[in-house]
């Protein structure tokens, strides 16, 4: 067999032990299976062999980073063949992920984008949408490699030493909200219970702010976390534009801002050990 028979095998089997990883496979992941098997140049017969066969099938780790971003781009496949995606499958693929030598702090962003890719799309995907996923997923990892940490100095001035030390520039109410969600790194804060880090909020701009009187403070957070207004948004696109204009890459400067869709959490998409504080 060549070798590049031996790599699409591989890369099927390690499909298969995400489809029996509940001790099931349904109807949709095998037509799924068999349909790619196909795609991969295998025969039935081998098809057969290794479904037959589930006592068999070993991990085989890929060579090559793209060969790890195609499989997973096939994971995904898989995970949303009978059209529900289980939290299990998910944990799965990123548990494969790290097989993968794919770094944590990037594991939770790939494997996200890529379901949400592949379902969003009807299936089967053409080649083109494939390539396409598998591309921004390259993407994301190759853009992570060059963001520079963010440091926060006993001043509380905000530093990217990776971008010739530019200073992050933002007035006192603006820093303590991106301060706010720096706190919450990982977990991101939804916007509608805004009003639950209140005393964290109030803490940090007391930290920041000029100002004395207390009742100015109260004043300035209260109107923040009110959803009544646009407060908030008005903060975090002055936030996100100060940002965007103090890096020169724009999709570098994307993982300083502060992000999310509506329902869901807003999050600075940067991995942890980038953030530091000079103190």
């Amino acid at each position: 067999m060549e070798p590049i028979e031996i790599k699409h095998r591989n890369h099927f089997t390690n499909l298969y032990l995400i489809a029996i990883a509940d001790g099931r496979c349904d109807d949709a992941e095998i037509n799924f299976l068999y349909e790619l098997g196909s795609h991969k140049g295998l025969s039935k017969e081998q098809i057969d062999s290794i479904i037959g066969n589930p006592h068999k099938a070993r991990f085989i780790k890929p060579d090559t980073l793209i060969e790890a971003i195609e499989q997973l781009y096939d994971m995904g496949q898989m995970v949303c063949a009978d059209g529900t995606i289980h939290p299990y499958e998910v944990d799965l693929c990123k548990s494969f992920s790290r097989k993968f030598d794919i770094k944590d702090d990037l594991i939770d962003e790939i494997v996200e984008h890529l379901i949400d890719e592949v379902n969003s799309r009807i299936k089967p995907l053409r080649n083109t949408e494939s390539e396409l996923i598998i591309n921004k997923i390259l993407s994301i990892i190759e853009q992570k490699k060059h963001l520079s940490p963010l440091e926060i100095d006993v001043n509380n001035r905000i530093f990217l030493p990776g971008y010739n030390n530019v200073e992050v520039k933002l007035t006192p109410l603006p820093k303590s909200v991106y301060f706010l969600f720096l706190k919450y790194l990982n977990d991101g804060i939804y916007l509608k219970r805004l009003s639950d880090y209140k005393a964290d909020l109030y803490k940090i701009y007391c930290r920041i702010t000029s100002k004395s009187e207390q009742r100015d403070i109260e004043e300035s957070i209260n109107h923040i976390i009110d959803t009544r207004t646009n407060s908030i948004h008005e903060n975090l696109s002055r936030i996100n534009q100060t940002f965007l204009s103090a890096i020169e890459h724009k999709a570098h400067a994307a993982s300083y801002c502060i992000k999310g869709n509506k329902g869901e959490p807003y999050k600075i998409a940067l991995p942890n050990h980038l953030v530091r504080y000079n103190t």
